[in-house]
């Protein structure tokens, strides 16, 4: 009997003494959940002393569990148990703590299958800390050299798709929080910069000119970007002004149009390309025809022209009149919509344009460069046995392809 009370008595002392250490509601929480792991929570979120489980309805299908994390007193942000689908060998499962305030804690990769010496880098110290810090409370979210303050995780070296699969998991788990918390915004889309497209819109080589991107920033009282403005950038001659090249999105009929537009120094235009739209053929699709874009030349956008100043016209003949396309009204009004809205933001922009401290270099050869880099391979082809660099070839990777027919193998150099 004593030896049975001596039993129990320890084991009360053990519950009491763990509880003290952990909190009371993790022991017995413990003892009916296999899959809680305190310490493995703690590992992405220091700070945090109490972590519990919450249950959302419209969690992201990528995210398996979420977890509401106090320091004992406060409610101070979440852990995201997460996996990404596009690992370039499989799936990567992620845990990653993030303040109510939009700051990453701590990321860990419970399992990955990552390629030795490239992709499986993922899971060092190095990259790790490359994570941590990083501030995504504004919405933006990159991989890069590691600008923590502007969202920017630095990205592993030879391993674009592995990189691209975090940076891209941690933007579904941004857009999640920004649910949970209003001191986060959800991530914007990023517009591409259609880089190959600048040699049809600039009349000279490429290699003659250098071009700078405008950037916003904290001082800023009124932003400039918005949903139908994405991007402005300055075009050099030489060692003169050349054109603004202005990205911008619209809204038509089959979803988001992508625009540029070519403008002088007083922000008329000098030419434009559609180089991205869903518009029904024979109709909406008319705004990709030469006939219709060639319209733009000549329009002013200028600053002294009052807003909502661009008229759809059935025969435009003034220098702020566009084509309203038959049976297409819903695409025109788009392309109106978004030019109005340029001629709001270069209002703003003409006052801080000359500031040349807004502008930062934008190198259109790294751009492309960095695109063809992100190119799945994997996709193009259906019977890839492997893909992987070869050994002294740090530089270069290979495609080797089965094909369909008998002693017959292909080697592709990308």
């Amino acid at each position: 009997m004593n030896k049975i009370k001596a039993i129990i008595t320890f084991a009360l002392v053990l519950i009491v003494s763990v509880a003290s250490i952990y909190g009371l509601n993790k022991v017995f929480l413990g003892l009916n959940s296999e899959d809680y792991v305190p310490s493995q929570y703690a590992e992405v979120f220091a700070e945090g002393k109490e972590f519990n489980e919450i249950d959302i309805k419209d969690k992201a299908e990528t995210i398996n569990k979420i977890i509401k994390v106090s320091d004992g007193s406060n409610h101070i942000g979440y852990v995201f148990d997460a996996i990404s689908k596009e690992g370039f060998g499989g799936d990567i499962h992620l845990l990653v703590g993030i303040s109510n305030d939009g700051i990453i804690k701590g990321l860990k990769v419970l399992e990955q299958s990552e390629t030795e010496g490239y992709g499986a880098f993922v899971e060092t110290e190095e990259f790790i800390n490359g994570v941590k810090d990083v501030n995504v409370s504004t919405g933006k979210i990159s991989a890069g050299e590691g600008n923590k303050e502007n969202g920017q995780i630095t990205a592993i070296s030879g391993a674009t798709v592995t990189t691209n699969a975090v940076l891209n998991e941690l933007k579904n788990i941004v857009n999640q929080l920004s649910t949970l918390s209003n001191k986060v915004k959800p991530v914007a889309e990023e517009t591409p910069y259609y880089e190959t497209k600048y040699k049809e819109i600039l009349p000279n080589n490429l290699s003659e000119y250098t071009f700078e991107e405008f950037q916003e920033s904290a001082k800023q009282t009124d932003s400039i970007y918005n949903e139908f403005v994405k991007r402005i950038v300055k075009v050099k001659y030489g060692k003169n002004f050349d054109s603004y090249i202005l990205q911008l999105t619209a809204k038509g009929y089959g979803g988001k149009i992508d625009l540029m537009l070519r403008l002088n120094y007083e922000y008329r235009v000098f030419d434009m390309l559609v180089v991205s739209h869903n518009e029904t053929e024979g109709l909406g699709a008319y705004i990709e025809d030469k006939h219709y874009t060639n319209i733009f030349k000549g329009l002013n956008l200028d600053k002294n022209f009052l807003v909502n100043s661009i008229k759809l016209r059935k025969n435009p003949k003034g220098e702020k009149d566009i084509l309203l396309i038959s049976g297409a009204t819903v695409t025109s009004n788009a392309i109106q919509d978004s030019l109005n809205e340029a001629i709001n933001a270069l209002v703003k922009f003409d006052k801080i344009k000359s500031d040349n401290s807004n502008f930062k270099k934008l190198e259109l050869n790294k751009k492309s460069e960095e695109s063809k880099q992100g190119y799945n391979h994997k996709e193009k082809f259906n019977t890839i046995d492997d893909l992987k660099p070869l050994d002294k070839a740090a530089n270069l990777k290979f495609v080797v392809v089965s094909l369909a027919y008998k002693y017959a193998n292909v080697v592709e150099k990308i």
